[in-house]
């Protein structure tokens, strides 16, 4: 069912509920799962922010809202090892990291100049600053993104229920 349309572009779109964005598969109204690996198979990475703290910089930089857009950015670049990728909010500042498994896969997509958007899927003040979960985020070509938050023509996308079924991988 994670596939794409004639031009592409995956079919999923993102619907807004309980205070967060879900990717959903439209014939279904199913909820896809954050780390289904599906998706890269579209051009969507997703992931959780590692390191962030929930006291300050969540609140600070404004990463409650979903659909807030991120920056993806190299660090150590000229030195020798692994190279880890911040995410920035929209003011510059740091705010979390790509765990250093996605980071692997996005950094060739990143030295090669892709033109990747990340937005803000979900954030949760109340886990803790070192547990994965605490940020959503997904990144994706400009196109994919604005894609995702199209309105589908027959009607307001179907909000997720907490007894739907969610895909995963």
């Amino acid at each position: 069912m994670l596939v794409a349309d004639a031009g592409g572009l995956p079919t999923l779109y993102l619907a807004a509920d309980a205070g967060a964005l879900w990717l959903t598969e439209p014939s279904t109204g199913r909820v896809v799962a954050l780390g289904n690996r599906h998706l890269r198979g579209l051009g969507i990475w997703s992931f959780w922010l590692r390191n962030v703290d929930p006291r300050t910089i969540v609140a600070r930089e404004g990463l409650l809202q979903p659909g807030a857009v991120v920056g993806l950015v190299r660090e150590q670049a000229g030195r020798p090892g692994p190279r880890t990728i911040a995410v920035h909010a929209a003011t510059g500042r740091p705010v979390g990291h790509v765990s250093p498994r996605i980071a692997a896969g996005l950094a060739s997509l990143l030295d090669d100049g892709a033109g990747l958007l990340a937005v803000t899927l979900a954030a949760d003040p109340h886990l803790a600053p070192d547990r994965p979960g605490l940020v959503k985020v997904i990144a994706c070509s400009p196109a994919v993104i604005a894609h995702l938050f199209r309105r589908l023509p027959q009607g307001a996308p179907v909000p997720p229920r907490v007894g739907d079924t969610v895909l995963v991988a």
